[in-house]
Protein backbone atom coordinates (compact mmCIF):
# COMPACT_ATOMS: atom_id res chain seq x y z
CA UNK A 1 0.00 0.00 0.00
CA UNK A 2 1.23 3.31 -1.18
CA UNK A 3 2.46 5.74 1.90
CA UNK A 4 0.40 8.56 2.25
CA UNK A 5 3.53 11.29 1.47
CA UNK A 6 3.81 9.57 -1.67
CA UNK A 7 0.27 10.02 -2.91
CA UNK A 8 0.59 13.60 -1.79
CA UNK A 9 4.12 13.91 -4.00
CA UNK A 10 2.06 11.78 -6.39
CA UNK A 11 -0.40 14.66 -7.22
CA UNK A 12 -1.83 14.85 -10.82
CA UNK A 13 -3.61 17.78 -12.55
CA UNK A 14 -6.85 16.95 -14.28
CA UNK A 15 -8.60 18.86 -16.82
CA UNK A 16 -11.39 18.55 -19.25
CA UNK A 17 -11.30 19.23 -22.67
CA UNK A 18 -13.49 19.50 -25.53
CA UNK A 19 -13.15 16.29 -27.63
CA UNK A 20 -14.39 14.80 -30.82
CA UNK A 21 -15.49 11.18 -30.92
CA UNK A 22 -13.32 9.38 -33.74
CA UNK A 23 -15.91 6.94 -35.37
CA UNK A 24 -19.26 9.84 -35.43
CA UNK A 25 -17.88 13.19 -34.67
CA UNK A 26 -19.33 13.83 -31.45
CA UNK A 27 -18.05 16.65 -29.55
CA UNK A 28 -17.22 15.80 -25.87
CA UNK A 29 -15.72 17.28 -23.03
CA UNK A 30 -12.71 14.74 -22.55
CA UNK A 31 -10.18 13.89 -19.41
CA UNK A 32 -7.19 15.05 -19.30
CA UNK A 33 -4.69 14.22 -17.07
CA UNK A 34 -1.13 16.27 -16.84
CA UNK A 35 -1.88 17.51 -20.77
CA UNK A 36 -2.36 14.00 -21.74
CA UNK A 37 -5.73 12.46 -22.73
CA UNK A 38 -7.12 9.84 -19.78
CA UNK A 39 -8.11 7.41 -22.32
CA UNK A 40 -4.32 7.18 -24.18
CA UNK A 41 -2.97 6.77 -20.87
CA UNK A 42 -5.24 3.66 -19.63
CA UNK A 43 -5.58 2.66 -23.82
CA UNK A 44 -9.18 2.85 -23.85
CA UNK A 45 -9.81 2.89 -27.70
CA UNK A 46 -12.84 5.34 -28.76
CA UNK A 47 -13.84 6.54 -25.42
CA UNK A 48 -16.74 9.01 -24.35
CA UNK A 49 -17.09 10.97 -21.18
CA UNK A 50 -20.53 11.42 -20.30
CA UNK A 51 -19.97 15.24 -20.36
CA UNK A 52 -20.85 17.86 -22.63
CA UNK A 53 -23.35 15.33 -25.32
CA UNK A 54 -25.61 13.70 -23.93
CA UNK A 55 -29.09 14.56 -23.00
CA UNK A 56 -32.71 14.04 -24.57
CA UNK A 57 -35.42 16.28 -24.73
CA UNK A 58 -36.71 14.18 -21.49
CA UNK A 59 -33.37 14.91 -19.41
CA UNK A 60 -31.66 17.97 -20.45
CA UNK A 61 -27.83 17.54 -21.17
CA UNK A 62 -27.37 19.48 -17.76
CA UNK A 63 -28.96 17.12 -15.57
CA UNK A 64 -27.60 13.91 -16.78
CA UNK A 65 -24.00 16.08 -16.50
CA UNK A 66 -25.16 16.82 -12.81
CA UNK A 67 -26.06 13.34 -12.10
CA UNK A 68 -22.16 12.00 -13.26
CA UNK A 69 -20.52 14.94 -11.77
CA UNK A 70 -22.07 14.28 -8.44
CA UNK A 71 -20.81 10.53 -8.56
CA UNK A 72 -17.44 11.93 -9.48
CA UNK A 73 -17.50 13.96 -6.15
CA UNK A 74 -19.09 11.58 -3.86
CA UNK A 75 -22.06 13.39 -3.39
CA UNK A 76 -24.27 10.85 -5.09
CA UNK A 77 -23.91 6.77 -4.88
CA UNK A 78 -23.06 5.20 -8.08
CA UNK A 79 -25.58 4.02 -10.91
CA UNK A 80 -23.61 0.61 -11.15
CA UNK A 81 -21.77 -0.60 -7.92
CA UNK A 82 -21.16 1.65 -4.97
CA UNK A 83 -17.12 1.82 -5.12
CA UNK A 84 -17.24 1.87 -9.53
CA UNK A 85 -17.52 5.28 -10.89
CA UNK A 86 -18.23 5.24 -14.13
CA UNK A 87 -15.58 7.56 -16.16
CA UNK A 88 -15.95 6.82 -20.15
CA UNK A 89 -19.09 5.37 -21.69
CA UNK A 90 -21.07 3.53 -24.94
CA UNK A 91 -21.01 7.04 -27.14
CA UNK A 92 -23.59 5.34 -29.28
CA UNK A 93 -26.42 4.91 -26.22
CA UNK A 94 -24.65 5.73 -23.06
CA UNK A 95 -25.98 2.32 -21.68
CA UNK A 96 -24.04 0.62 -19.41
CA UNK A 97 -25.22 -3.16 -20.88
CA UNK A 98 -22.59 -1.82 -23.82
CA UNK A 99 -20.02 -1.64 -21.11
CA UNK A 100 -18.71 1.01 -19.21
CA UNK A 101 -14.75 2.01 -17.99
CA UNK A 102 -14.91 2.92 -14.21
CA UNK A 103 -12.97 3.56 -11.06
CA UNK A 104 -12.42 3.92 -7.76
CA UNK A 105 -13.17 7.60 -6.39
CA UNK A 106 -11.65 7.96 -2.93
CA UNK A 107 -11.80 11.19 -1.30
CA UNK A 108 -9.55 12.58 1.68
CA UNK A 109 -9.34 15.85 3.28
CA UNK A 110 -7.15 17.33 0.76
CA UNK A 111 -6.75 14.65 -2.26
CA UNK A 112 -8.70 12.59 -4.35
CA UNK A 113 -7.48 9.57 -5.89
CA UNK A 114 -9.09 7.74 -8.71
CA UNK A 115 -7.31 4.06 -8.85
CA UNK A 116 -8.51 0.41 -9.85
CA UNK A 117 -9.70 0.86 -13.25
CA UNK A 118 -11.65 -1.53 -14.74
CA UNK A 119 -14.88 -2.38 -17.10
CA UNK A 120 -18.51 -3.12 -15.54
CA UNK A 121 -21.76 -3.20 -17.39
CA UNK A 122 -25.10 -3.00 -15.54
CA UNK A 123 -26.30 -7.00 -15.63
CA UNK A 124 -22.68 -9.12 -14.71
CA UNK A 125 -21.38 -9.01 -11.23
CA UNK A 126 -17.68 -8.01 -10.51
CA UNK A 127 -15.30 -5.89 -12.83
CA UNK A 128 -13.18 -6.81 -15.27
CA UNK A 129 -9.69 -5.55 -15.61
CA UNK A 130 -7.63 -5.70 -18.71
CA UNK A 131 -3.91 -5.39 -18.85
CA UNK A 132 -4.25 -1.40 -20.01
CA UNK A 133 -6.06 -0.56 -16.81
CA UNK A 134 -3.91 -2.58 -14.41
CA UNK A 135 -1.79 -0.67 -12.09
CA UNK A 136 -3.08 2.87 -12.93
CA UNK A 137 -3.62 6.01 -9.97
CA UNK A 138 -4.04 9.16 -9.71
CA UNK A 139 -4.21 11.62 -7.25
CA UNK A 140 -5.96 15.55 -7.54
CA UNK A 141 -5.74 18.40 -4.97
CA UNK A 142 -9.08 18.16 -3.79
CA UNK A 143 -10.16 21.57 -4.02
CA UNK A 144 -8.85 21.83 -8.22
CA UNK A 145 -10.90 18.42 -8.72
CA UNK A 146 -14.28 20.04 -6.98
CA UNK A 147 -13.78 23.28 -8.80
CA UNK A 148 -13.66 21.43 -11.88
CA UNK A 149 -16.63 19.12 -11.47
CA UNK A 150 -18.74 21.68 -9.95
CA UNK A 151 -18.58 23.42 -13.86
CA UNK A 152 -21.03 20.35 -14.25
CA UNK A 153 -23.34 20.58 -11.11
CA UNK A 154 -26.39 22.57 -11.23
CA UNK A 155 -28.25 23.91 -7.92
CA UNK A 156 -30.95 21.58 -6.68
CA UNK A 157 -33.91 24.46 -7.58
CA UNK A 158 -32.63 24.06 -11.36
CA UNK A 159 -33.69 20.41 -11.34
CA UNK A 160 -36.50 19.52 -13.60
CA UNK A 161 -36.70 23.24 -15.03
CA UNK A 162 -37.34 21.95 -18.97
CA UNK A 163 -39.12 18.90 -17.29
CA UNK A 164 -41.16 18.95 -14.13
CA UNK A 165 -41.82 15.29 -14.00
CA UNK A 166 -37.88 14.43 -13.80
CA UNK A 167 -36.36 12.99 -10.58
CA UNK A 168 -32.81 12.47 -10.26
CA UNK A 169 -33.79 9.24 -8.00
Amino acid sequence: MMDVRLREMAQHELSIRRGLRVQRSCPYDDFYINNRRLSDLLKIVDPITPFGWLGTDQVPKAEVEDRFARMLLGIEPSDLRPDRIPIFICGECADYGCGATTCRVTLSDNLVEWSHFGCDNNYEEGTHHPDGLLGHHFCFDRESYEKLLNNYTIKSEQYGAANPGFCLS
